[in-house]
């Protein structure tokens, strides 16, 4: 196998996997809240894979800007879930 297949390999992989990595902390925000969150946080990371998301377009790399766009809406859920749970528009349902 060529360094190039290999190379596109790795970095789909990382793809999917750094995309698959924030969907147990939208999960975990939508049973409990996320009152431990930063709100601060959330905008710098969101700011990040944006800056990915761009510069994944810049170089014609569709898996990075694939990934990075997948990770900005997960992590604009996530904002949007904290923000409905502090303002009690988000209903939890008793268990």
């Amino acid at each position: 196998m060529a360094v190039h297949s290999w190379a596109d390999g790795v970095g789909t992989a990382a793809a999917v996997i750094g995309t698959i990595t924030f969907v147990p902390q939208v999960l975990k925000v939508w049973k409990q809240g996320g009152r431990d969150l930063s709100y601060l946080m959330l905008l710098f990371y969101w700011i990040a894979v944006v800056l990915w998301t761009i510069y994944g377009a810049l170089r014609h790399d569709m898996p990075l800007v694939a990934a990075n766009l997948a990770i900005a809406v997960l992590v604009s859920l996530t904002a949007w879930l904290k923000w409905s749970f502090e303002r009690g528009a988000h209903r939890r349902t008793p268990q």
